[in-house]
């Protein structure tokens, strides 16, 4: 099984949602930030992040993609507990939060209801996230799943992310370790990689 350290802050791109509405949504893109480093008025925190997409499905046909970091923790105060709680349609146990990972969120389906962050901007957070009715028609997929892990890096799939996660991500220590993070060359990259993904090959988190 995929292993993936889970744990908010949101974007929505594409068509404007309705806030309150709620829309049948699939997971399919997931990204580790690594541990992102915020000063805010003098105070530091340090918190692993990740980054998660939906494509979310109107009755008129329309999609649009929705956008929302979570700090990775599944501690039950945490807000992608909260979500996952919800998308699980029970509140998870300590043995099932050791079991939640990229595997089980990517491509599932949901229903997720967005509304504004706050009264003064216009920016969607995610508001709830149930699961999927017994009988609902699904809606098809249009976008390949892509799934990026510092843990194990592939450049294919960070290539595919956007270009603000990217940069996002080479900011974190955990990719500022990495061996070719002072060196930035695709082909480069390519090659190293595969060499990284031999080295660690048996002790692969995904």
């Amino acid at each position: 099984m995929n292993s993936f350290n889970l744990n908010a802050f949101a974007k929505a791109y594409g068509n404007s949602p309705e806030p309150g509405t709620p829309y049948p949504s699939i997971c399919n893109r997931l990204a580790d930030c690594g541990t992102q480093i915020n000063n805010y008025m003098g105070k530091v925190t340090e918190l692993p992040k990740i980054w998660v997409s939906f494509e979310c499905h109107s009755p008129d046909g329309e999609m649009f993609t929705h956008n929302q970091f979570f700090t990775a923790s599944t501690n039950t105060k945490a807000a992608l507990r909260k979500r996952l709680d919800e998308w699980h349609g029970s509140p998870l146990t300590r043995e099932q939060c050791k079991t939640i990972d990229a595997s089980w969120m990517l491509g599932r389906v949901g229903i997720l209801t967005l509304d504004y962050a706050n009264e003064i901007d216009d920016r969607m957070t995610i508001k709830s996230m149930k699961p999927a009715p017994e009988g609902m028609e699904i809606p098809e997929q249009k976008y390949p799943n892509v799934l990026f892990s510092l843990a194990a890096p592939d450049l294919d799939m960070f290539m595919k992310l956007p270009s603000g996660v990217q940069e996002m991500i080479k900011k974190s220590p955990e990719w500022q370790a990495l061996p070719f993070a002072h060196n930035w060359n695709a082909e480069q990259l390519r090659r190293q990689l595969a060499r990284v993904k031999e080295l660690n090959a048996e002790q692969q988190p995904f």
